[in-house]
C-alpha cells in the first residue's frame, strides 16, 4: 500500500461543521488577519522555490510562488480530469461561479485525502485510482530539496477481467502569465511550457510547465484555450474521445491573452488485473527573488539549473528521471519518526508541521544580483555601461507568518526552529551566522513605534541589541533588518538571552564539534549579554521589564523582574559560561551574575507552588504557562538548574492542572495566563481583541509539553500536546495553516505560523 497508515485523513471535499474563524477582525488588536478557510492541502514545491497547494477538495487555490506574498485564489483552469467509458469529469465539484468553463463537468468524488508532508494522496475509491503528489523535500539534502517541482503520480488499477482504457487530463496556466505556449517532447516526456521570458525582466520572468510521461501512453495536447470562455475547446474533444485536438502547431503566441492556459492529456490502456502508474510533473523556473528595494536574490535551485529562467525542461527531466528515488528517500526518513513509540496523532502532527519550512514565504539564496552603472574601458569615452555582478551569498529564512511578515523573527524561531535544526542543521547555522553580523550593527534611521502603550520614536537598531528579525519581503531582507515597528525592539528583554541560547543550542545539539561556530559567536554573545545587563537597575542580577510590551508577548506587559525573562537571562548566562569553557574564554563575569541572579530569582519570584509572572504588575500572581521557558532550554542543553530543582516539577504540574485542564475541557492546549482561582485574566482595555494572556499559543504549548516529557511527566506531556492536535485537525480545521494562537472558543490569530515547529524539540529528548 503506497498510502501511509499514519497521516491526516479526510473525505475528499467534506465540509467541516464548525471551523474556526479569525478573532482579529479590525484595527483594534492588530491588522486584520488572513482567513482563507479550511479548504487546504500540503504545499508543493521545494524549500525556497515557492509553493502552491491543491486543497483536499481537489482545486488549486493557495499560491506562494512569489516569495513572501500570499495569494489564496482558485485558478479555475488548473485542473485534473478523467475520461472513461464515454464519461468525462473534473475531479471535484467546485464549479466556477463566474460562468467560465461552463461546458466542463465538475463532479464530487467518493474517496479520502491523506497527507503526511511532503506527500499527499487522493484515494478515489470508486475509480480504483490513487493520485500521489510530492516534492523532493529530503532532510540534509541541499540540492533536490530546493527544486521548483511537483510530481503527480497516478496509480491505476484494473480489477476487472476486461481491458480498461482511460485518460487523465491536466489543464494549467502560469500564475505569472505567458507570452508563448510551447509544446515540447523527448523520449521520457511531453509537455507545454508557459514562457514569459520576452516580457519584463523582473522576479516574474521565467517559465512554468506541465508535463506527462510518454512511455506506455498516448499523448495529446491543446496549446491554448480561452481563460474566460466556456472551455469547449478542451471539453468537446476530451469528453467524446478522451483526447485533445490542437490545430495551432507547436507554439502559440499569446498577444491578446497573456494568461492563456493549455492542457495535456495521457490516455492509457490496462490489461485485465493490470496496474499502471502514470506520472505528471508541474515545474517552474522563476529565478529571482525581487524585494523591490534594488535587491535581487537568485533562488537556491539556480545553482543547479542556471539563472536565465529557461531551465523548466531540465527541472522536469530531473523529476521524470529521479522521482522514484525521491519518494523512496521521503518514505525512508519519515519512517524514522513513524516507528517511534509516540501516539499516531502525535506523529501526524510532528511530520505535517514541517509544511511551514517550504510554505512560510521561504527565501533560500544562491547569490545576490546587482547592476552597477559606470564607465567601461570597452565602451566609448564617457559612455555609461551596466555590469551585472553576482555576489555569492547564501541566506535562508522563513517569515514569522504572512500577517507579520518578518524573516527569522528571533523570539519566535527560538521555539519554531527546532525543525530546521533537526533536519537541515547547516541551514540553521546559516541563519544564526547572519545574526552574528547584526549584534554590533547600529542603524540610526528613526522609526516611530505605534503601540498604544509605547508610542515613541527611536533608532531602528542600537549597537548591542539583538534584532527582532532579519528583514521583510517588502524591504531588503538580510540587508535591512528590524522591519518590525510595533514597539521599540531595542528595549526587549528576551531577544539577547534567546540569541545566546540559540547559539549554544546549535552547537550542543549538532554533535558538539563545531567549535568554529562558537568562536565566531563569542564576541556577539558577550556584547549581547552586556547590553542586556543594563536593564538590571538595582544590581540584583535580575533584568527588569519596563511595563510596556518588551518581549515575545508583545501585547502583554511585564513590570519589574519577570520570571519569563529572567529564566531566559540566567539560562543564557549558563550557556555563555559553557561556551567560554569550550573555546577557552574567560566567563567569570557571567558566573558572578548567574550566582547572584539565581538566588534573587527564588527570593523575589517564588510564590507558594509556582513563580510570579512579575513583581510589580496588577496581574503579577497569574500563572504563566511559559514561566519555565529558560529551564526548558537549560534541560535540553544540560545546563543544570536555573530554578530550584525541587520546584520545577511542582510548577509543571501546577501549569498542567490550571493552564491546561481548566480551559476547553482540558483539550485545547495551555492558556498563556490564568488566575490562581482558575478564572481568566480580564481583557485588556487597551488591546481588547488581542489579549495574549487569554490566548493558547500553539508553539508555546508544544514547547511546554516537551519540557514536561523531559521532566518525566509523560502523561501530562501527551495530554497537553494533544490539545493542539485536537483543535488543528478535529475541532477547528486549521490543517496546513497552524495558527500562532486561538482563544478559549478556538478562534484564531495569525495562521501559517512558525512557532509550532517547537514540536520538533521532542526529537531531541
Amino acid at each position: 500500500m503506497i498510502i501511509p497508515d499514519i497521516s491526516f485523513k479526510r473525505k475528499i471535499g467534506e465540509p467541516h461543521p464548525s471551523p474556526g474563524v479569525v478573532k482579529v477582525i479590525g484595527p483594534e488588536g492588530g491588522l486584520p488577519n488572513f482567513d482563507d478557510g479550511y479548504w487546504q492541502g500540503i504545499p508543493l514545491g521545494g524549500i525556497g522555490a515557492g509553493t502552491f497547494a491543491q486543497t483536499y477538495r481537489g482545486d488549486f487555490s493557495k499560491w506562494h510562488l512569489e516569495i513572501g506574498k500570499h495569494i489564496y485564489k482558485t485558478i479555475n483552469t488548473c485542473q485534473f480530469a478523467i475520461y472513461e467509458n464515454g464519461k468525462a469529469f473534473v475531479l471535484h465539484d467546485h464549479k466556477p461561479d463566474d460562468g467560465t468553463l461552463s461546458s466542463w463537468n465538475f463532479q464530487k468524488q467518493n474517496g479520502t485525502y491523506h497527507a503526511l508532508y511532503p506527500r499527499a494522496y487522493f484515494e478515489y475509491k470508486d475509480l480504483n485510482i490513487v493520485q500521489e503528489q510530492f516534492s523532493p523535500v529530503i532532510p540534509e539534502n541541499h540540492q533536490e530539496t530546493s527544486y521548483p517541482v511537483a510530481v503527480f503520480r497516478w496509480h491505476i488499477q484494473n480489477p476487472k477481467d476486461t481491458e480498461r482504457e482511460l485518460s487523465i487530463l491536466c489543464s494549467w496556466e502560469s500564475i505569472f502569465g505567458s507570452n508563448e505556449n510551447i509544446f515540447y517532447q523527448e523520449n521520457l516526456f511531453s509537455g507545454i511550457v508557459f514562457d514569459n521570458i520576452i516580457g519584463e525582466k523582473c522576479y516574474k520572468y521565467g517559465q512554468m510547465g506541465i508535463f506527462a510521461q510518454r512511455e506506455d501512453v498516448e499523448i495529446s495536447y491543446l496549446n491554448t484555450f480561452d481563460t474566460y470562455g466556456d472551455g469547449s475547446e478542451v471539453w468537446n474533444s476530451f469528453s467524446k474521445t478522451g483526447t485533445l485536438i490542437d490545430q495551432t502547431g507547436n507554439t502559440h503566441n499569446l498577444k491578446n491573452s497573456k494568461n492563456a492556459p493549455a492542457a495535456i492529456c495521457a490516455k492509457v490502456k490496462l490489461k485485465p488485473h493490470e496496474n499502471k502508474t502514470i506520472t505528471f510533473v508541474v515545474a517552474w523556473d522563476f529565478p529571482f527573488i525581487d524585494t523591490h528595494y534594488e535587491t535581487k536574490w537568485y533562488k537556491r535551485y539556480t545553482k543547479f539549473f542556471g539563472r536565465d529562467g529557461r531551465g523548466v525542461i531540465k527541472i522536469a527531466r530531473n523529476a521524470f528521471k529521479f522521482h522514484e528515488k525521491w519518494i523512496f528517500e521521503i518514505i525512508k526518513w519519515q519512517n524514522i519518526y513513524l516507528k517511534s513509540d509516540k501516539p499516531d496523532w502525535f506523529k501526524t502532527l510532528l511530520i505535517n508541521e514541517l509544511y511551514f519550512l517550504a510554505d512560510g514565504g521561504t527565501i533560500w539564496t544562491a547569490g545576490r544580483y546587482e547592476e552597477r552603472t559606470g564607465g567601461s574601458a570597452v565602451g566609448r569615452a564617457g559612455e555609461e555601461t551596466t555590469t551585472i555582478v553576482v555576489k555569492q551569498e547564501e541566506h535562508f529564512g522563513n517569515i514569522e507568518c504572512f500577517d507579520y511578515p518578518f524573516y527569522e523573527t528571533l523570539d519566535v524561531r527560538f521555539y519554531g526552529s527546532f525543525v530546521l535544526l533537526k533536519l537541515w542543521p547547516d541551514l540553521e547555522k546559516i541563519v544564526m551566522r547572519d545574526y552574528f553580523k547584526t549584534i554590533d550593527l547600529e542603524i540610526k534611521e528613526k522609526v516611530f513605534f505605534n503601540h498604544p502603550l509605547d508610542q515613541s520614536t527611536a533608532e531602528r537598531k542600537l549597537k548591542g541589541a539583538v534584532p527582532h528579525d532579519l528583514g521583510a519581503p517588502y524591504e531588503a531582507p538580510f540587508i535591512k533588518i528590524n522591519s518590525y515597528n510595533h514597539v521599540n525592539i531595542n528595549l526587549w528583554k528576551d531577544l539577547n538571552s534567546k540569541f545566546v541560547l540559540l547559539v549554544y543550542r546549535d552547537y550542543y545539539l549538532t554533535g558538539r564539534k563545531d567549535t568554529d561556530f562558537l568562536k565566531a559567536a563569542w564576541e556577539p554573545v558577550c556584547n549581547s549579554l552586556i547590553y542586556l545587563k543594563q536593564f538590571d537597575r538595582d544590581n540584583d542580577c535580575l533584568i527588569e521589564n519596563n511595563n510596556i510590551p518588551d518581549q515575545t508577548y508583545d501585547n502583554w506587559t511585564m513590570y519589574g523582574p519577570s520570571t519569563y525573562c529572567n529564566g531566559l537571562w540566567l539560562a543564557s548566562l549558563a550557556a555563555a559560561i559553557e561556551i567560554g569553557k569550550i573555546i577557552n574564554k574567560d566567563a567569570k563575569l557571567f558566573q558572578g551574575w548567574l550566582d547572584v541572579g539565581k538566588m534573587n530569582l527564588e527570593a523575589k519570584l517564588w510564590h507558594n507552588d509556582y513563580y510570579l509572572y512579575d513583581t510589580k504588575s496588577p496581574h503579577r500572581e497569574n500563572i504563566m504557562a511559559d514561566q519555565l521557558c529558560g529551564q526548558w532550554y537549560a534541560d535540553l542543553l544540560n545546563l543544570g538548574d536555573i530554578f530550584q530543582k525541587d520546584r520545577v516539577q511542582k510548577v509543571l504540574k501546577k501549569i498542567f492542572d490550571f493552564n491546561v485542564k481548566k480551559v476547553g475541557n482540558g483539550d485545547i492546549g495551555a492558556i498563556n495566563g490564568i488566575n490562581p482561582d482558575g478564572t481568566l485574566l480580564p481583557e485588556s482595555k487597551v488591546w481588547k481583541l488581542n489579549t495574549q494572556s487569554n490566548e493558547i499559543w500553539t508553539g508555546v504549548t508544544l514547547a511546554l509539553a516537551s519540557h514536561m516529557e523531559l521532566r518525566g511527566l509523560k502523561k501530562e506531556a501527551m495530554e497537553t500536546a494533544h490539545g493542539i492536535y485536537s483543535v488543528v485537525y478535529e475541532k477547528k480545521a486549521y490543517w496546513f495553516r497552524t495558527p500562532e494562537a486561538w482563544d478559549v472558543n478556538g478562534n484564531f490569530r495569525a495562521s501559517m505560523y512558525q512557532r509550532p515547529g517547537s514540536i520538533w524539540a521532542f526529537t531531541f529528548l
